[in-house]
């Protein structure tokens, strides 16, 4: 039997059933584990995905699940994949930040930083004509009277362009790589790490007080399978949680500064 032809007959719902059994385990014990509700896990050994809130959740569940009860998450969610006619590769990151995948690399815009000084410039030499102008024609008074003293100099522009050159304009060296840092808060939480080609790096369940640190040169993806439990410092800024208690979340980061407070 070939590999589609065995994943097209292969019970997901049946499967995870089958493994939670034969290690011992009870709904009740795996949803402790995983922080899936225990009725929506029998949903899914009942081979019914519909409560699970999409593909990319249930995708989530089913890895999660099959890592607590020691199944093959990957084939099981291949054969999900196949069963369902999901496209996986377009439904793989979850996008933390909506309208835009986070991981894109930003590059300074030159052009809009130009644009600005040369504004500047022109109000500069603007404001210094309609000075020397001003002061030349006051003594020409019908009362011989200079008015000279009474003139008011023109604004001196301090730091201004800097001001109003917008955030794509200041990064002057571009970033060169992604750091992530993922510190586990107060319940266990699974973990799965690749890298820019979604390369498996890392993947396994961490307890309260575990700290993990990930670097890649382009692209680091992260998906937890209870996003709650997590505190993701990325680049240097603590963005907190990516999601709620028992959602399983899919985030990418780049190289750059993402939106959040700054990391103490």
């Amino acid at each position: 039997m070939t590999q589609p032809d065995r994943l097209a007959d292969l019970a997901i719902g049946a499967t995870l059933s089958a493994a939670r059994e034969a290690r011992g385990l009870s709904v009740d014990d795996v949803a402790r584990t995983t922080r899936i509700r225990a009725g929506l896990i029998r949903d899914i050994e009942a081979d019914r995905f519909d409560a699970c809130g999409g593909d990319v959740y249930a995708r989530g569940h089913i890895r999660s699940i099959a890592n607590t009860v020691g199944a093959d998450g990957a084939v099981l969610v291949a054969a999900y994949d196949r069963e369902r006619g999901g496209n996986p590769a377009a439904a793989a990151i979850l996008v933390f930040e909506p309208g835009a995948v986070r991981g894109e690399r930003r590059r300074p815009n030159w052009a809009a930083a130009m644009a600005v000084a040369l504004v500047v410039i022109c109000l500069w030499a603007a404001v210094d004509l309609l000075g020397t102008g001003t002061k030349t024609g006051v003594g020409k008074g019908t009362g011989g009277t200079r008015a000279d003293t009474a003139l008011t100099p023109p604004p001196t522009p301090t730091s201004s362009a800097p001001a109003t050159a917008g955030p794509d304009a200041v990064a002057m060296v571009p970033p060169t790589a992604v750091s992530v840092r993922v510190r586990i808060i107060d319940e266990k939480c699974w973990v799965r790490v690749g890298n820019a080609a979604n390369v498996t790096i890392f993947q396994g369940a961490l307890a309260p007080g575990d700290t993990k640190d990930f670097q890649d040169p382009e692209q680091i993806h992260l998906t937890l399978g209870n996003a709650s439990a997590a505190s993701l410092v990325v680049n240097g800024r603590d963005i907190g949680a990516p999601g709620s208690a028992g959602q399983v979340v899919s985030v990418a980061f780049g190289p750059g500064d993402p939106a959040g407070p700054q990391a103490g």
